[in-house]
């Protein structure tokens, strides 16, 4: 999306608030195609994304389809935007456990694109479309949570569950062949007070 908004204009990192998306058109035919890509295949997890499963030769191949079709670079965003939507919510239906119809308030999105009220818009309609029921997508600052501090949230919960005992690496979500307590506890001086304060 962003590599779309800055080939429309060279001076702008990303669109502002969806506003160039909001004024094109989804190309039903284009965002078919995309769909077929193999990454979007994948039926096992985990299915994290990287630079190696959409580099920029694959966004120029996409975009000179788009040319090809007659598809406007407005028309393009929109269309990504769609497919990113789209994408998100059929993994969250398709990975998301037995009970994610009923489970709703788990959907969190993070990053900046939460600024984009456009972006949140078709993300509520494809979730509410492959789930079968409204769907309010909450943000960190939402549920309390500073966005500048996400990380350290995770990281104190990935410790603690440590401390406790508990798996926090899971083969669903790192490809790991059995669950592990990852992590290691380093004594301070506080750590019998702490060990007492915990006690089961």
């Amino acid at each position: 999306m962003d590599l779309t908004v800055r080939a429309i204009d060279s001076t702008l990192e990303y669109d502002d608030d969806g506003k160039m998306a909001r004024s094109g058109t989804v190309n039903q035919q284009l965002l078919d195609e995309f769909l077929t890509n193999k990454y979007y295949k994948q039926t096992q997890l985990p299915i994290g994304v990287g630079p190696d499963d959409f580099p920029e030769t694959l966004y120029r191949e996409w975009r000179a389809r788009a040319h090809e079709l007659g598809v406007t670079d407005i028309d393009l965003l929109t269309t990504l935007t769609e497919l990113t939507c789209k994408q998100i919510a059929l993994a969250c239906k398709n990975f998301g456990g037995e009970h994610v119809v009923e489970a709703t308030d788990d959907v969190i999105l993070r990053g900046g694109v939460a600024n984009n009220s456009y972006f949140m818009e078709r993300m509520s309609a494809q979730m509410s479309d492959h789930l079968g029921l409204p769907v309010d997508i909450k943000t960190l600052d939402s549920i309390g949570l500073d966005e500048e501090s996400w990380e350290n949230c995770l990281y104190a919960l990935m410790g603690y569950l440590c401390f406790k005992n508990k798996y926090n690496f899971v083969p669903s979500c790192t490809g790991a062949s059995r669950p592990v307590v990852g992590g290691k506890i380093a004594p301070g001086q506080n750590y019998h007070s702490v060990m007492l304060n915990n006690s089961p």
